[in-house]
């Protein structure tokens, strides 16, 4: 795997999260959004670490809509850097949901429950 010099380490948060010290992971990664606004991997980590809470599909939905902008940030500053790539298809995911409830499909909240269910069952 190729090494990207702006990537940042979660694995504190990460740890928490693995052990089921999900409200401490979370704090974590809401600190490293505070120290790092432009970084959107802990916004992705948030949402996704919600998947843990099933009554806090509001909450990932949250940090979707503050991650788009950084997602976006990230694709076209570091284009040539893996995390670019890996910003582009997170961002381009979250585009189609937010055009498919802006179209009168599921809301975000619903397809990202649905998401969620989807990966659970793999």
């Amino acid at each position: 795997m190729e090494h990207d010099p702006h990537r940042r380490q979660h694995s504190h948060a990460e740890s928490l999260a693995q052990r089921g010290l999900f409200a401490e992971a979370a704090a974590d990664y809401e600190r490293a959004v505070l120290t790092s606004p432009d970084d959107p991997e802990p916004y992705l980590r948030l949402a996704r670490l919600q998947r843990e809470d099933p009554y806090a599909d509001d909450r990932a939905v949250q940090w979707l809509h503050r991650a788009l902008p950084e997602l976006d940030f990230i694709a076209k500053r570091f284009a040539t850097l893996p995390a670019a790539a890996r910003a582009s298809e997170q961002r381009d995911i979250l585009r189609q949901m937010l055009q498919s409830e802006q179209d009168g499909g599921p809301t975000l909240e619903e397809q990202y429950r649905a998401r969620r269910t989807r990966d659970a069952d793999r």
